[in-house]
């Protein structure tokens, strides 16, 4: 996928062409010194991730007001085929795509400058909450099995809630008034999270409460879980008459030689001759199966068709959560929601009567849970061990970058924990020892971008782009004309599509003019990106 052209229907919007290989976006502030110079460098970016990925439209709020009627273009080519995408403010229609379709998530491939500074260069800051929203993520995008992290992580978080439910049930199990008492408790305890949510600084955005929205959302899913609670244990039910059918088998020639004993003392009693009883046999027994398939079948549907609705939920309320007001507002939220999951899973628990065959029930769970989790990790580490070929190029390209710009000698790394779980980190060297050389601004911006830059290089089955917002601003001259040096050789290697921007005064001697694709100022309003300030 290579970016042809961003343009709008805004008569004071800035085209711009972007070339195939290397494009920069140049900007000339008045007062360099001003740290926030609102050219529209990074907006270009963003508006990027907003037409194409369906990003957050925050940023364009007061466009919205002055021009409602806005539309957004990118031309672009994707094997081969020249295509549009576009997005306004207004509602998309039901059969309008929400977001340009890709082999890999573009999450990695357009950075802005506040998500280059970051020490670990692999967690953006939009990478917050459980480890299972953004690490399966980084797997597959490194090369190995993120559906297989994803169960484990998945897995372990059963794991972690059957434990808990457990231990509430033991606390209660012989008190009545305690038990009434924990649960009052959790419900006042509930409610103030709810209020607290409720006091969220949160966005309207196309005429909908974005808060009410998501506790809509929440509460649904809540309740389909316990739905599939409660079909599984029905499952579980139907699986062990079934396997208590098939082992249970009518032993025909015993039953008929005592037929035939009873048959000669009571010759006139016995109505009926061993054939008929054998009939009579096997009709009850394929009936009784003929119902229990039948209705493992349709449990089975009712559970994936409920499970199904979770999941495309789950995705709803994620993409209703990108467009909370601040990263604060998120955070907290996203940690008083599953405070709210939490208590009502032990609410819904506590509020069952028949505690001692929960409790067998929930430890049955939890050991088969275990099992499986230990499995799946296992499965995990082994997949790190046995794919690491693109993972160690990625590695070499990125070394490679730090060593050629900075001088750093330095290495990506995947730490596989005791519990299954796995960490991404970046590690520096001096002589053979670990070392804190990035932990520095230029050197940890740097590694953050070469992070990308190999990524791209490697992984790469859609000669993609790459976008990344204000690298060479990091650097120091003679650094970034190495920079500059470095990513040309890799985008001629790889075959990649690269944009980036940069001030004016921070520009090295070798970015020719075709490079620049538009050069932005603000010694008046038509040297703007949209043409005017906001």
């Amino acid at each position: 996928m290579r970016l042809k052209k961003l343009y709008s229907n805004i008569e004071s919007f800035r085209d711009i062409s972007f070339n195939d290989k290397f494009s920069i976006i140049v900007g000339k502030a008045q007062n360099p010194n001003d740290i926030s110079h609102n050219l529209g460098k990074t907006t270009v970016l963003n508006l990027l991730k907003f037409i194409l990925f369906n990003g957050s439209g925050t940023f364009l709020n007061y466009v919205k007001e002055k021009e409602p009627e806005s539309i957004f273009s990118i031309d672009y080519t994707e094997d081969n085929i020249d295509k549009t995408f576009y997005r306004g403010f207004g509602r998309r229609k039901n059969y309008e795509p929400k977001e340009v379709e890709t082999k890999l998530s573009y999450d990695y491939f357009i950075r802005t400058q506040d998500e280059l500074d970051t020490t670990n260069g692999f967690i953006k800051p939009n990478y917050r909450g459980k480890d299972i929203t953004w690490k399966p993520k980084i797997a597959s995008i490194l090369g190995f099995n993120g559906d297989l992290l994803s169960k484990k992580l998945q897995l372990m978080e059963d794991c972690r809630q059957l434990e808990t439910a457990i231990k509430a049930l033991r606390s209660i199990q012989s008190n009545k008034l305690e038990k009434e008492k924990k649960i009052e408790e959790l419900q006042n305890e509930k409610s103030n999270i709810e209020k607290s949510i409720a006091n969220l600084t949160l966005f309207r955005t196309e005429d909908e409460d974005i808060n009410k929205l998501v506790k809509s959302i929440d509460e649904e899913i809540f309740k389909i879980k316990t739905q599939i609670y409660e079909q599984k244990t029905e499952l579980r039910k139907i699986e062990n008459s079934l396997t208590k059918l098939n082992k249970y088998q009518f032993d025909s020639m015993k039953i008929e030689s005592i037929f035939n004993q009873v048959n000669l003392y009571f010759e006139n009693q016995i109505k009926h001759n061993f054939t008929e009883l054998n009939i009579f046999y096997e009709e009850l027994y394929s009936n009784r199966k003929i119902v229990l398939d039948e209705k493992l079948k349709r449990v089975n549907e009712i559970i994936d068709s409920l499970e199904e609705h979770a999941t495309s939920l789950d995705l709803k309320r994620a993409s209703y959560l990108e467009n909370l007001a601040n990263t604060d507002s998120v955070q907290i939220y996203e940690l008083k929601h599953k405070q709210l999951i939490d208590i009502e899973k032990e609410i819904a628990i506590l509020s069952q009567t028949q505690t001692t065959a929960n409790i067998a029930e929930l430890e049955k769970q939890y050991s088969e849970k275990q099992t499986e989790e230990m499995k799946t990790a296992a499965e995990v580490a082994t997949n790190i061990d046995r794919a690491r070929m693109q993972f160690d190029e990625i590695n070499f390209i990125y070394s490679d970058i730090m060593k050629s710009v900075l001088g750093i000698e330095s290495e990506l790394k995947i730490i596989k924990h005791k519990t299954g779980n796995i960490s991404f980190d970046v590690q520096s060297y001096n002589l053979g020892t670990e070392s804190a050389q990035l932990n520095g601004d230029s050197a940890k911006k740097l590694s953050a971008a070469a992070i990308d830059i190999a990524i791209r290089c490697v992984r790469n089955d859609d000669k993609g782009f790459l976008a990344q917002d204000g690298i060479i601003d990091a650097l120091d001259k003679n650094s970034a004309s190495l920079f500059i040096n470095k990513v040309k050789d890799l985008i001629d290697k790889y075959d990649f599509q690269y944009i980036t921007t940069a001030l004016k005064e921070k520009l090295p001697s070798n970015i020719p003019e075709q490079d620049i694709v538009i050069e932005l100022d603000d010694s008046s309003d038509k040297g703007l990106l949209f043409g005017f300030k906001f």
